[in-house]
């Protein structure tokens, strides 16, 4: 019985000790010497979590705000509010930190040469002041600055956590107790054409001007016989330079088809004209045996033509293309006709040249050249598709070489010269009575 009930209060104890809420009396001894503070920027606070004997962890909840040492010392760097937690045992202790926030007196100021004011920096201690430029303002340890000269500087402040504080200082003129720092302007020789300046001097410290340089006007171009400014070598743009006359003379024969034209003499330099041409028609054809005296010319031509070439869906065609055989002369010449296009009318093929839409195989067919004689024409080789009609390149028509006489023998083809005259006769008949003889007959009966 007894022993029933020493266990019943022994789990009694037990079960008040584990209900929630309720701490050992060694816990509730525990507690932070503050939990809640305030501080300036670089002073230090010292936290202890009385009552515990072992080891204790500090962690700061922003250490850019606040650092705490391994014994719970604080130091506050920047303006904000900060947690700091002591760990022990398991359980947590919160010191809720305010960091007031520091700032300069003033930001900016403005004050005249000779004359000092005092920066401070509040909500913190100031460890050092700089000037941006000692020239112009110097800045004791204790914040007290004098403006030197005129001009503008920056005052940077620092406290003991390292943060920076900035005051932009502008000195300006003062008339009691300011003394001019004199320097000159460089005077400037007026030019031709550009005007020039006196010396000028003024103060490089407040700006003032002491003797403001004046304007001296451009003198102008001073122009010599020979059309060249004496003072500066620019050339007059108005100048006309006498000369004598450098003399060409020229003159054109009238060819049979051509006017030519008679003397006439210029001078190249002014391009006058001292003998103006007369103009001499052109003198026409002398045929004999059928050739002309003197441009050899035929007098019958004979006409060679080329059909036109039909444009296809990616090449250009030609219109027809008339040339006499026997001398070049051109009747009509072919004009370019450009490629029409694929036409797919909402199909994958072509209507025109059955090319694929999405890609087509050339079957290629060479065009063999053939060689000019001395009476016929050539050409040379030429490429197309057999299946869609795409020229890769056209043949090139190479004209007839012409018979090339030598004591009465064609030297390349062989043929006696009369044979040829027999050949006109036969045109020649035709030409007059607009029938075709029979040619051979005819050249049989001549001698």
């Amino acid at each position: 019985m007894k022993r029933r009930i020493i266990g019943f209060l022994m789990a009694l104890i037990l079960i008040v000790i584990c209900i929630p809420g309720t701490e050992s009396s060694f816990a509730a001894g525990i507690k932070l010497n503050k939990k809640s503070a305030e501080l300036k920027i670089g002073e230090t606070l010292q936290l202890k979590l009385k009552g515990a004997a072992g080891a204790i962890t500090w962690s700061s909840s922003d250490t850019k705000l606040a650092t705490v040492s391994e014994d719970g010392l604080v130091t506050a760097k920047k303006a904000g509010d900060v947690s700091i937690k002591a760990a022990f045992s398991g359980k947590k202790y919160t010191c809720k930190i305010t960091i007031a926030a520091a700032k300069l007196n003033y930001k900016k100021y403005e004050l005249k040469e000779g004359t000092m004011f005092t920066l401070k920096l509040k909500g913190t201690e100031a460890a050092s002041f700089k000037s941006s430029d000692t020239n112009v303002v110097k800045v004791t340890k204790t914040g007290s600055v004098t403006a030197v000269t005129i001009g503008k500087a920056v005052i940077t402040v620092k406290d003991k956590a390292g943060n920076k504080y900035k005051c932009k200082v502008s000195v300006v003129y003062n008339e009691e107790s300011h003394i001019h720092t004199n320097a000159y302007k460089s005077a400037k020789k007026p030019t031709c054409t550009e005007t020039g300046l006196t010396k000028g001097e003024y103060c490089t410290t407040c700006g003032a001007v002491i003797v403001p340089q004046e304007v001296i006007p451009a003198k102008g171009h001073s122009y010599g016989e020979d059309g060249i400014c004496t003072v500066c070598g620019e050339k007059d743009p108005n100048y006309t330079p006498p000369h004598e006359h450098h003399l060409i003379n020229i003159s054109k024969e009238p060819t049979c088809t051509e006017d030519g034209y008679t003397e006439k003499v210029y001078c190249d330099l002014c391009g006058e004209v001292i003998i103006a041409p007369k103009t001499i028609k052109a003198l026409g054809h002398d045929y004999q045996n059928g050739f002309c005296a003197r441009c050899h010319e035929p007098e019958i031509h004979e006409y060679i033509v080329e059909k036109a070439i039909n444009p296809t869906c990616t090449e250009p065609g030609r219109t027809e293309f008339i040339y006499c055989r026997f001398c070049g002369d051109v009747k009509q010449y072919a004009e370019e006709i450009p490629p029409l296009g694929h036409e797919y009318n909402g199909g994958p093929t072509c209507i025109r040249c059955g090319a694929d839409k999405y890609g087509h195989i050339h079957t290629w067919v060479i065009q063999k050249p053939v060689a000019a004689t001395c009476t016929e024409p050539g050409f040379t080789e030429g490429k197309y598709c057999s299946s869609c009609g795409y020229i890769a390149y056209a043949p090139q028509f190479t004209p007839a070489l012409h018979h090339n006489f030598v004591n009465g023998k064609c030297t390349r083809c062989g043929v006696a010269e009369n044979i040829i005259e027999k050949k006109y006769f036969c045109l020649l008949f035709y030409n007059l009575y607009d029938i075709i003889p029979p040619c051979d007959i005819l050249f049989s009966l001549l001698p």
